[in-house]
């Protein structure tokens, strides 16, 4: 029987560059390597491989369904309007359009989706999402602008976890 493969990273001196390097297996069994900036040893390197860790480790938990907090809908939409209302200016501070528009779209996802865990909002949410935009009568070029608003605050809120 085979030995079972390691799954967190080890550090080590990558001898052809001089630099760190961190070896693993993913979930899938395969090995992974990485070369860490800076030489090996050095602060950089050494800051670098703990990062690595952490997201390993980050990405084992949800895989496996580990202890992870389901944030619902609203809570995303709070977080990301959060966000908005600092990124959505224009170059003298003023708020531009584009965050009125969001906050429509917030509106309806809440009646719709609010209580419900975020991970649980996918691809026929966003179909029955789209299809209120159309039961409001809204023309074809606004029901598409406005899911693309809701594409863009759960590809936010997936990179911000």
């Amino acid at each position: 029987m085979a030995r079972p493969r390691k799954s967190t990273p080890t550090y080590a001196l990558h001898k052809a560059t001089g630099q760190g390097r961190a070896t693993w297996c993913d979930l899938a069994g395969e090995r992974q390597e990485r070369l860490m900036p800076g030489l090996y040893d050095s602060p950089e390197s050494k800051a670098a491989f703990g990062k690595l860790v952490l997201e390993l480790a980050n990405s084992a938990t949800k895989a496996t369904g580990g202890v992870q907090s389901s944030i619902s809908v609203n809570e995303v939409l709070l977080a990301f309007m959060n966000h908005g209302e600092q990124h959505y200016r224009t170059s003298d501070g003023e708020p531009t359009r584009e965050i009125e528009h969001i906050r429509t779209v917030c509106k309806h996802l809440r009646e719709l989706y609010g209580a419900t865990p975020a991970t649980d909002f996918g691809p026929l949410a966003l179909k029955t999402v789209r299809q209120k935009f159309i039961s409001l009568s809204w023309c074809r070029k606004m029901v598409n602008q406005q899911i693309e608003r809701v594409r863009r605050v759960f590809k936010w809120a997936a990179g911000e976890n």
